[in-house]
């Protein structure tokens, strides 16, 4: 709603998943409506392929998957 809150700082091709559920109440109902948050994470995990993926099949998955896969360009290897 408001543009000028910072709720983190990320880096190229980060993102937030986020889902927020709210509640209007106070501390005298229930103490889970007391003035402080609940806040969770989780981390993305570390993905490593089995095999070598190589010409349109890596540039696939660096477009169905952007910033989770790194393409590195290899000298004297061909793909299949």
């Amino acid at each position: 709603m408001h543009g000028d809150i910072l709720i983190t700082k990320l880096r190229q091709n980060q993102c937030i998943d986020l889902t927020c559920h709210a509640r209007k109440s106070n501390g005298k109902d229930h103490a889970k409506y007391s003035p402080v948050a609940t806040a969770s994470y989780r981390m993305k995990p570390c993905v490593q392929l089995n095999e070598r993926v190589f010409d349109e099949d890596a540039d696939r998955l660096a477009v169905l998957e952007p910033g989770v896969f790194r393409i590195v360009k290899v000298k004297g290897v061909r793909g299949r």
